[in-house]
């Protein structure tokens, strides 16, 4: 069982900004203290243009289970560059993790698909 944490999106825009990933830290903690189920993973979606460092802070809050796997979404279409830096600085915060794309690809367009595979590949090639 796993929980995707979304904002919700039309066209590749958040409803909402998040200032940080403060909520979604605290919806997946209260979810792991009240849950009487094994929660396997958390899926955080990463703004495109967060890099920073005090975005990704509230990380450190987390309260899950060891077996509970985080996964990020710090993959972009288009943006190789962007996501290592988002991978660099996430890892500040979050010893493990996993990486997947921001969001479905449900409404990507070809070229999009393509170009988060590609990138999701060179990021996890050994």
């Amino acid at each position: 069982m796993g929980y995707h944490l979304c904002y919700g999106d039309l066209g590749h825009k958040h409803f909402i900004q998040p200032e940080d990933m403060s909520n979604m830290v605290d919806v997946a903690n209260k979810l792991a203290s009240a849950s009487n189920k094994e929660i396997n993973w958390f899926h955080m979606p990463v703004p495109k243009s967060r890099a920073d460092k005090e975005f990704y802070a509230p990380l450190k809050s987390l309260k899950l289970n060891p077996e509970t796997e985080v996964c990020l979404g710090l993959v972009h279409a288009m943006d190789f560059e962007g996501t290592q830096k988002r991978i660099e600085t996430a890892s500040l915060f979050l010893e493990s993790f996993g990486i997947s794309s921001e969001c479905g690809l449900g409404r990507a367009t070809l070229e999009e698909f393509e170009s988060v595979v590609d990138i999701m590949a060179s990021i996890t090639d050994p």
